[in-house]
């Protein structure tokens, strides 16, 4: 399993992958509401200091993982590091691959580690509805 950054090729595919969890959660995929982020991905997280990461296996995407300042969000200044917090937008992992938490796992390390690097204080990851 590789965890890479983002690329526009992958739009099709991640959103598809999205679609699926949706239909399997009984909610609904909303490129015009809720999940309006999608549409331009790199817009949305690598424009606030975030950044956007896809899990391949074998060519095919089997997670994904977003995070980013949330617009509006204020950074402290006064911190010592000049940074406050990041919040997990999306993690977003196939359930039907056998080593799901693993993959989760994976991706949160990615983020984490990202985090640090830009000196972030604390990684926000709010609850799925």
């Amino acid at each position: 399993m590789q965890i890479r950054l983002y690329s526009r090729q992958d739009d099709k595919e991640f959103r598809n992958l999205m679609q699926t969890i949706c239909q399997s959660q009984g909610l609904e995929f909303d490129l015009d509401g809720k999940d309006n982020d999608l549409r331009n991905v790199e817009g949305s997280y690598f424009g606030n200091d975030g950044l956007f990461l896809v899990a391949e296996d074998n060519g095919v995407i089997q997670g994904f993982c977003g995070a980013r300042i949330e617009p509006g969000t204020k950074v402290d200044a006064s911190k010592s590091s000049g940074r406050d917090t990041m919040t997990i937008k999306r993690l977003h992992v196939n359930p039907e691959i056998e080593e799901r938490q693993a993959l989760i796992d994976k991706l949160l390390s990615v983020v984490k580690n990202h985090a640090y690097q830009l000196d972030f204080e604390t990684i926000l990851m709010p609850s799925c509805p």
